[in-house]
């Protein structure tokens, strides 16, 4: 990537919950498998079309603290959450207090009822069980939950990458995964449904006490296609002559295993009608010069609009993004 006031990064969604799952300067730097940070999927990275063009800010001119990215619930998600507060990043050692059940005006919602919860921040990137053992009752003093967000960071062995699948396995490993995952994960109880939450932001990084309903993790890390934000494409900007032209070098890696397909493109291919009966007319050295006059318009034009994939011979083959792009460079 070249310096300057912002820098291109590729970026991987996840298949489940749309999260960026690695960045990377280049695209042959891409690994052929990555666990999203958020929801813990593994996922095959095998296609262009899911792979985001990132725009980042060059940390000489503004410095951005973030090492991963958080994933967007779903609607059906939001319909499940108890509570969604956010918790600002401090430095001061004082922290902040969130209390449900209690009434009044400082009561964030009513008592939670009896049963377990999920509670987990993926900015923070935190992950835990919340159980509350008994409906509270009137003479129930309010239980305060010490919540030091650093305490229920996931640690090292509890999102570790889970197992990618073996070759030849579906790409569908959701049930496996997430049985595994969820038995790493710690379990806060308390004794009713009235808390305090003491929640004290010690990791330097926004935090948000999110609590939902247990539910399967498809459930609440699953972001469906129709709620996803729009996105420009890997398969998009190799397609941009500028980009083409600042960044030639940009090629997908050559390893068996971490090849990229494209799976929505227009190909056009050329050929010279009756090229063998010109060459007998004109001769070798004329024809080909004829045939490379021929190449120079068709890459002219092929180019501003898409990018010549090969030649064979005197025919060309091109790929466009969309079918007016290919339409027009043909009339052009």
């Amino acid at each position: 990537t070249r310096v300057g006031m912002v820098r291109i990064q590729f970026a991987p969604e996840c298949d489940r919950c749309g999260s960026v799952v690695t960045a990377r300067d280049r695209l042959g730097d891409i690994p052929p498998w990555a666990s999203c940070g958020g929801c813990h999927q593994p996922n095959h990275i095998h296609s262009m079309d899911r792979i985001k063009v990132l725009f980042v800010m060059n940390p000489d001119i503004l410095y951005v603290l973030a090492d991963n990215f958080a994933c967007t619930p779903s609607a059906e998600s939001m319909e499940r959450t108890v509570i969604f507060a956010a918790v600002p990043a401090t430095a001061t050692g004082s922290g902040f207090r969130y209390s449900v059940g209690i009434g009044g005006e400082k009561e964030l919602r009513p008592a939670l009822d009896p049963g377990r919860y999920r509670m987990h921040c993926p900015v923070a990137r935190t992950d835990n069980f919340l159980v509350v053992q008994r409906k509270a009752t009137e003479e129930d003093e309010p239980y305060r939950l010490d919540l030091r967000v650093s305490n229920v960071v996931c640690d090292a062995q509890t999102c570790s990458p889970l197992p990618r699948p073996e070759r030849g396995d579906t790409d569908d490993t959701d049930g496996a995964t997430d049985a595994e995952y969820r038995s790493r994960l710690k379990t806060l109880t308390v004794p009713h449904g009235k808390i305090h939450f003491d929640v004290l932001p010690d990791t330097n990084s926004f935090f948000v006490l999110w609590v939902q309903e247990d539910a399967d993790d498809d459930v609440l890390m699953r972001l469906p296609e129709e709620e996803r934000e729009s996105y420009t494409k890997a398969s998009s900007v190799i397609h941009n002559p500028v980009f083409n032209e600042f960044f030639a070098d940009q090629v997908v890696s050559s390893q068996p295993d971490a090849l990229l397909s494209i799976q929505n493109v227009v190909l056009v291919f050329t050929d010279v009608v009756g090229s063998t009966d010109l060459y007998a007319f004109m001769g070798d050295g004329p024809a080909l010069q004829l045939i490379r006059k021929h190449f120079k318009i068709l890459f002219g034009a092929f180019t501003k609009r898409g990018r010549v994939v090969k030649t064979m011979g005197d025919a060309v083959m091109a790929s466009f993004t969309s079918g007016r792009a290919a339409m027009n460079a043909v009339a052009d």
